[in-house]
């Protein structure tokens, strides 16, 4: 569920603004194979905790938070703690 090469580096170099990357991220985790791994992710947190994990240091601006919400967006009575 992480972003690509391509969408990571074009952030990292400023080439996109975080508006334009969260808009990218999400339009990738809405096509099928992006879809179905949050159907996983979300089946997995209804049995266990999961932890999302970056090397972003506070959630404001990563793709952690990202998927975490539209976690929620598709399952709306998950538990989410973003920290």
């Amino acid at each position: 569920l992480g972003p690509s090469p391509e969408l990571i580096g074009a952030y990292c170099r400023k080439e996109i603004s975080w508006g334009e990357f969260a808009e990218k991220f999400r339009a990738y985790l809405m096509l099928p194979r992006g879809k179905l791994l949050l159907l996983r992710l979300i089946k997995r947190a209804w049995v266990s905790s999961v932890t999302l994990l970056c090397v972003e240091e506070t959630p404001e601006r990563c793709h952690r938070r990202l998927i975490a919400e539209m976690c929620l967006e598709i399952d709306s009575s998950l538990e989410v703690y973003i920290e």
